[in-house]
């Protein structure tokens, strides 16, 4: 799957403006800007409008045999979790997940634990193609990052 460099997410909500979006996209590429079109629309959206992910690829498929379409576009799970990504399986080509659920949970001591053996390698010395110097890294930053990184 390649994206491209440049992307632009398509919320069209009730999949009615599916060709209109697809050609501003063909504008576009007539001006020498490439821009891969990413259909998406939320499990919430979905459940709002009475939709299915399937209609947002039917949609996505249909724009771009209308258009004549030749470049590539994708269809996203928007904000998805662990109780819906079944519905989006068949349908998505990539996975947007929410993490609402877990903002201001702490993180679990074993999960911290976990990240900071990973960074056994970078404690006292890393170095970054490009960055001068050596980043010091020490297990107090490194468990830092891990409680930020896992809180929930």
């Amino acid at each position: 799957m390649n994206l491209g460099k440049y992307s632009f997410g398509i919320g069209d909500r009730f999949g009615k403006q599916g060709v209109a979006q697809l050609a501003a996209m063909a504008a576009a590429a007539k001006q020498e800007v490439e821009i891969t079109p990413v259909w998406n629309k939320s499990h919430r959206e979905h459940t709002i409008i009475g939709t299915r992910p399937v209609a947002v690829r039917a949609e996505a498929d249909e724009a771009a045999r209308e258009m004549m379409w030749e470049g590539a576009y994708f269809v996203d799970a928007d904000h998805i979790n662990l109780k819906n990504v079944d519905l989006f399986l068949e349908a998505s080509d990539f996975f947007t997940l929410d993490v609402a659920d877990y903002i201001g949970q702490p993180a679990k001591k074993q999960e911290v634990d976990n990240f900071i053996d990973g960074c056994v390698k970078y404690i006292d010395g890393l170095t970054v193609p490009g960055i001068e110097g050596t980043l010091i890294v020490t297990e107090n930053i490194a468990r830092a990052i891990g409680i930020n990184i896992y809180s929930r």
